[in-house]
């Protein structure tokens, strides 16, 4: 049985990625004119967007199902990216749409949350251990 912060990662990680599709979504117009001043198309933003959706699922997978110890420091690693480069790129995000601007930063701190939870002692020893170890529940042998 998976520990509560591994259930905890996977419910933020989980939303963090669903806000981040509303965000495409409904913000969809504004990225395409921005798109089309770097002269990129239509295709480009969907085609990225969806690349984006599928690492964030494999990032889900191997870290709340596979119990990788690798993906949660690569996502990590990343997560702590996003945070800096939110910070210099704050200028221009004031620049966003107020929903976009609010759907970006919630998406951050969801992500932040998330990740914060692998750090915890049960997630950590579950982690390590592959998803061998951890809370085990008794009614399991009822």
């Amino acid at each position: 049985m998976r520990p509560t912060s591994i259930d905890q990662f996977e419910k933020l990680y989980l939303g963090a990625s669903v806000f981040g599709l509303l965000n495409f979504i409904f913000n969809f117009d504004e990225a395409t004119r921005q798109m089309a001043q770097l002269q990129y198309g239509i295709v480009f933003l969907v085609i990225a967007a969806l690349v984006g959706l599928g690492i964030n699922m494999l990032f889900w997978f191997f870290i709340a199902r596979r119990a990788s110890n690798v993906a949660k420091w690569i996502l990590t690693v990343l997560t702590a990216f996003g945070l800096v480069s939110t910070g210099m790129r704050w200028q221009l995000m004031t620049s966003y749409s107020p929903l976009r601007l609010t759907l970006s930063l919630l998406v951050l701190v969801l992500q932040v949350i998330a990740v914060a939870y692998l750090f915890r002692a049960d997630a950590v020893i579950w982690l390590k251990s592959k998803g061998r170890q951890g809370p085990v529940d008794v009614a399991t042998f009822e």
